[in-house]
């Protein structure tokens, strides 16, 4: 009876429990070189993106200044027109003020000429008649040459304000219609447009600088998302926590994964049915999907499990069971500190 009692309880727990593959990884392992290598590569990929993403926001940020400054330069430009306009209108009042200024003195000159002419006539009669000496009569045409100097002198001041005014008026006229290309610009004027040109083009020109690089910088924020994604996809895996220490996995197949837990009881069987012996306990069902060789050999899907074995040489087996128990996992060990190792060892 005993005998068929032990057939009976193979035959249920070879029909209910999970079958998986053993893995033992070790940081000299090559697949955790490999994944070690494939990290790094990672790792100085991103350190690459981060610096150019900074490098980018670091022109994002110049950009925006020189925009900034530039902006206050083309309204001072603007303003610079205003100044002109200004400048001129004060400019032709005071021209006006003084055109009529000289216009009087013009004819206070001719007045004081014509008397002085009229005076130096009586002197010549007067010295032809010998009342008065040559002298005295050649003083007093010497004082009506002077007015004659100063009538020369008042003509051509008024000539040249003149000039100036037609200039002034030129110059008002231009402002006046400075929104018109066809109209006359003065000299200033086309400076000021030569610049304000120049402006609106470099301001064109760091905008669309701008927004290429706020489009570098998506596309580099992106790419970081992603890198980081996949970096903790990488973490999560039993191979990266095997570069750190020995690390015993377990590949769980999708058919074999329902008595697959976190406490499950670990066995370690004679061509994976007979004189099963408790060798540990599943302690993580990692997340995450994986395509490797079943316990059998095939190609299959299923996902990674943590083991705790009190007997290391179980990893070594083909395949393990795991039955479910209703036993508390006991706490992990602490890992014990590099200079524990040392003394250890």
């Amino acid at each position: 009876m005993s005998a068929i009692g032990y057939v009976a309880s193979t035959v249920y727990h070879v029909a209910t429990d999970g079958f998986v593959a053993p893995i033992a990884l070790s940081p000299d392992s090559d697949l955790v070189i490999q994944s070690k290598l494939s990290m790094s590569q990672l790792l100085a990929e991103r350190m690459r993106i981060t610096a150019k993403r900074e490098a980018t926001a670091a022109e994002l940020e110049g950009a925006s200044e020189a925009l900034e400054e530039l902006k206050a330069l083309h309204a001072s430009s603007a303003k610079a027109l205003e100044w002109t306009s200004t400048l001129t209108t004060n400019e032709a009042l005071a021209g006006a003020e003084d055109q009529r200024v000289l216009v009087q003195q013009r004819a206070a000159l001719a007045r004081m000429i014509a008397d002085e002419e009229s005076l130096l006539d009586r002197m010549k009669k007067d010295l032809d008649a010998g009342l008065i000496s040559k002298v005295e009569y050649a003083r007093q045409a010497h004082a009506l040459d002077q007015l004659r100097v100063a009538s020369l002198e008042n003509e051509r001041a008024r000539i040249t304000r003149n000039v100036q005014m037609n200039q002034l008026r030129l110059t008002q006229q231009a402002l006046r219609g400075s929104r018109d290309r066809s109209q006359v610009s003065t000299p200033e004027m086309l400076a000021q447009q030569d610049q304000m040109v120049r402006v609106k083009c470099e301001m064109i020109r760091l905008q669309a600088e701008q927004r290429s690089k706020t489009a570098e910088q998506r596309t580099l924020d992106e790419e970081l998302t992603k890198l980081d994604e996949l970096l903790a996809q990488l973490k999560a895996r039993p191979i990266f926590r095997a570069i750190e220490a020995d690390t015993n996995v377990a590949f769980v197949p999708y058919t074999q994964i329902a008595g697959v837990g976190p406490g499950a009881e670990i066995y370690d069987c004679v061509w994976g049915v007979f004189a099963c012996k408790s060798v540990g306990r599943i302690a993580e069902l990692l997340p995450g999907e994986a395509l490797v060789q079943d316990p059998w050999g095939s190609p299959a899907r299923g996902q990674y499990a943590i083991m705790r074995l009190d007997d290391a040489e179980a990893a070594q087996s083909k395949t393990l069971r795991v039955r479910p128990s209703s036993r508390p996992l006991s706490p992990a060990p602490p890992a014990p500190s590099p200079v524990a190792s040392r003394l250890i060892e």
